[in-house]
């Protein structure tokens, strides 16, 4: 009798632990294998953002002179300043393909998050509003914020990348920032040829690097703000029509 008191008493302990870790699941679903891209692709813009400014920094201190010399044509031996130029160029392309390779490989998800995100945020808004029970109330209140954050995240990991081009800032003024950093160089100092080198890249680096959701819209801050304008023009609406 004891003995069968016991193994009920385990089995009942062991199917409560597994009840109380079945509860985990969903969110060990939703972190691992929902919301991994997302983690992949903050940490992808992240990166290229970080080496946009170091690239910047680099072109900057590409011509400066040493603190005891004037001129840095007088320092820097072309053949040393043609090594260090190609190597800073060659970064500069590998940064520009992986944008582009972010682009091919998120840009229909990004499509599809863009054009649901305003119907999402309107209708889990409107359920928050017109719900009574408490408990629906919180669950809806909870996937609001979520889906929020979401979209927010994307568009301003997008503004970023956008942000870090502007090298050549946003990796919109990002990308473009690495312009900026050949400009504050010292190119007067040095002869024609160099200088046209400098202005090639300059050039190139005006053309911002972006996220596109498919083409249709950059992802930068300014969609999350249109994707907001658009939530609460749809749920203006519905609490017109359903007071």
């Amino acid at each position: 009798m004891d003995t069968s008191c016991s193994i009920n008493a385990f089995i009942s302990a062991e199917g409560q632990e597994f009840t109380d870790l079945s509860y985990l699941a969903p969110f060990v679903v939703v972190i691992l294998f929902v919301r991994a891209k997302d983690y992949f692709l903050y940490t992808c813009c992240t990166y290229i953002k970080v080496q946009f400014n170091l690239l910047q920094k680099e072109f900057e201190d590409l011509l400066s002179p040493s603190d005891n010399v004037q001129n840095s044509i007088d320092v820097i031996p072309l053949s040393e300043f043609y090594s260090k130029f190609k190597d800073l160029v060659t970064r500069h392309q590998e940064l520009i393909r992986s944008v582009t390779m972010l682009e091919v490989i998120f840009t229909k998800s990004m499509l599809y998050n863009i054009g649901a995100s305003s119907l999402t945020i309107c209708l889990t808004l409107f359920n928050v509003t017109i719900i009574k029970d408490t408990v629906l109330v919180m669950s809806f209140f909870i996937f609001l914020c979520v889906t929020y954050l979401q979209i927010y995240f994307l568009c301003n990991f997008g503004h970023i990348i956008s942000q870090s081009y502007k090298m050549y800032g946003n990796i919109l003024l990002q990308s473009i920032e690495v312009s900026d950093g050949i400009y504050n160089s010292q190119w007067y100092l040095t002869d024609a040829l160099v200088g046209k080198h400098l202005l090639l890249v300059m050039m190139r680096s005006q053309r911002r690097c972006k996220l596109t959701a498919y083409g249709f819209a950059d992802i930068d801050l300014k969609v999350f703000m249109r994707i907001l304008s658009n939530a609460w023009s749809y749920f203006a609406l519905l609490k017109t029509i359903y007071p």
